[in-house]
């Protein structure tokens, strides 16, 4: 069995600074871009050189909550298309977030299978984040 998103009520909704996205420069830069065209307020905290967490206190203001679908879609951050998986810079870590009510559902096939079987797609970009985040972390060096 393969993770498959449920838009559930709760999707976009963050209570702690470790659950929020992290995004680099160029992300940080769009979604800054996409605040003000979309009259969405975008807040961020460097975690690193190029590296930010977007501050999201509750629900995502790009995230529409009537249709529970993400207004950017299409080009929202390497985190929001990788969640639930998420990257947690401090320990350089990729973890599978518990926020997630499919996660917590089917928390015994997360937890007895190889991550890239179970979240094939989200593990894909996860990879690519976790090398951006790297390259970043080498300009810091």
């Amino acid at each position: 069995m393969k993770f498959k998103c449920l838009r559930h009520d709760n999707c976009c909704y963050f209570s702690s600074l470790f659950e929020c996205p992290v995004v680099f420069e160029d992300e940080k830069e769009r979604l800054e871009r996409l605040g003000e065209k979309l009259n969405v307020k975008v807040r961020f905290e460097e975690v690193q050189d190029g590296v930010w967490k977007f501050v999201i206190d509750g629900f995502c203001g790009f995230y529409d909550r009537e249709v529970r679908i993400c207004r950017i879609h299409k080009v929202k951050p390497l985190a929001c298309k990788m969640f639930p998986l998420i990257l947690d810079p401090k320990n350089r870590l990729i973890l599978v977030s518990r926020a997630c009510k499919w996660v917590n559902e089917n928390w015994n096939i997360v937890t007895s299978n190889p991550v890239q079987l179970v979240f094939p797609e989200e593990y894909e970009i996860a990879v690519k984040a976790y090398f951006k985040f790297l390259q970043a972390s080498r300009k810091e060096l």
